[in-house]
């Protein structure tokens, strides 16, 4: 037989078990509707220039995180809408708090983006303004940022059919070590997107120094299987050219240190057949993009591989530099002499 005391201790465990749980769950009823009208008054009025909302916000107690629902950002001259997330969530970095550092994981999902056409107009909000929007958003540091199913609509740029903004779709990459030490300086990220041919796929992965003053950087870019005649629609309407079939793969290292930036773009053309439309030429520029022709399928073009390749060196310090004379060099070397080697050649690196 168990002693009176005992089922009163265990009376106890299960009364202080039950009166948390009850004040866990008036929490997570009233704790979010509380923060979500304080935070979206925050939201309102940081930016001079534009206004963020938040539809839902929902606390995820078990697993510390939190996650904001259906967030929105318009911008305050014209209520023009720049900015649409399905979800934001936000969690305990848990490889962080067993080192001792409180530290975030962010992940966006359904995250729509519209580069206003002109954007060099707005007011940069000041520091203390983007820090009060930060804090208020993801009070910790974040160590991660993951986005999910992005995409960017520059304004300023019309597709291919020209009625629609050009836009890169089905975004997805991640950002790491977003909270460098001395010891590690350096973040890195990479994405994946999608540039008007849903088989082609923009692969990017690089690394960042926020530490250096002027900010320092580099990139690899990789596309691969473009084809060309989806291009067809603008060259058509800007230039008397077309191209029957033809896949572009193309290869890019970039590097930005001291304010300065270098790289090259390596584009490769397999089964170039490049024609002139059947139309009549308005004038020499007309006639010269018929020497084009000409030149991209008898003279730079590969015989056995019938492709197209070159290497286009370029230097940017407050001006834009191209090498077009090694770039036209390289072009003749892939098509008389040796074929050019595809693919990221690790010219640069960021230390």
């Amino acid at each position: 037989m168990r002693p009176q005391g005992a089922k009163r201790s265990v009376s106890k465990k299960w009364i202080i078990l039950t009166i948390i749980l009850l004040l866990l769950i008036m929490l997570r009823l009233i704790l979010p509707g509380v923060i979500l009208k304080k935070t979206n008054k925050i939201l309102a009025a940081f930016s001079p220039n534009y206004s963020l909302h938040i539809d839902d916000l929902r606390l995820h107690i078990f697993r510390g995180a939190y996650s904001f629902h259906g967030i929105t950002g318009l911008m305050k001259e014209d209520q023009k809408k720049f900015l649409e997330v399905d979800t934001i969530d936000v969690s305990l970095a848990w490889r962080d708090l067993f080192k001792g550092q409180m530290n975030t994981d962010i992940v966006a999902d359904g995250a729509r983006f519209l580069l206003i056409k002109d954007i060099k107009k707005l007011k940069i909000p000041k520091k203390e303004e983007k820090e009060t929007a930060r804090s208020k958003l993801f009070p910790l540091k974040i160590e991660r940022f993951d986005l999910h199913d992005g995409s960017i609509t520059l304004e300023g740029y019309e597709a291919l059919d020209e009625k629609t903004h050009f836009t890169i779709n089905d975004i997805n990459g991640r950002m790491t070590n977003l909270v460098p030490d001395d010891k590690n300086a350096l973040s890195y990220f990479n994405l994946t997107a999608k540039i008007v041919d849903p088989d082609a796929t923009l692969k990017v992965a690089g690394s960042l120094n926020s530490k250096a003053s002027p900010l320092k950087w580099d990139f690899d870019a990789e596309m691969r299987n473009f084809h060309l005649n989806l291009m067809n629609p603008y060259f058509k309407k800007h230039m008397p050219l077309s191209f029957t079939k033809g896949t572009l793969d193309l290869y890019s290292e970039v590097i930005s240190e001291d304010g300065k930036m270098k790289g090259y773009v390596k584009p490769f053309i397999r089964e170039l057949d490049v024609v002139a439309n059947k139309e009549h030429f308005k004038n020499a520029k007309h006639f010269g993009f018929e020497l084009i022709s000409a030149l991209g399928n008898l003279i730079l073009r590969e015989k056995k591989t019938k492709s197209v390749a070159t290497k286009m060196d370029f230097t940017f310090d407050k001006k834009f530099k191209l090498n077009t004379g090694k770039t036209l060099s390289k072009a003749i070397q892939h098509g008389f002499e040796q074929q050019l080697s595809p693919g990221i050649e690790d010219q640069y690196k960021l230390e």
